[in-house]
């Protein structure tokens, strides 16, 4: 079953769905603190997220799952940055 995420403000509804957020359940595969790292999310919005999930029977995950998207807090490697654009000098 899935359970949709609880009304919260718009920068956190839109920070949540950029990263394919939108049930408790997906919620429930990502660490708090990376999901209080997103842009848009403050203490009120944790707060709705923590007593949500906590009222379907489900918590933040202890560490990053392997298949979660890049801390948008980290820096760009060469693994997560994708193709480099041409600097147009060819020789």
């Amino acid at each position: 079953m899935s359970t949709p995420l609880p009304t919260t403000s718009a920068p956190a509804q839109r920070a949540l769905a950029a990263q394919g957020i939108a049930t408790l359940e997906q919620l429930s595969t990502y660490p708090e603190a990376w999901v209080a790292s997103l842009h848009g999310v403050g203490p009120k919005v944790m707060r709705m997220l923590r007593a949500a999930l906590a009222d379907a029977g489900l918590g933040f995950a202890a560490h990053r799952a392997s298949n979660a998207p890049h801390d948008p807090a980290a820096p760009r490697t060469d693994e997560t940055a994708g193709p480099q654009p041409e600097t147009g000098d060819h020789a």
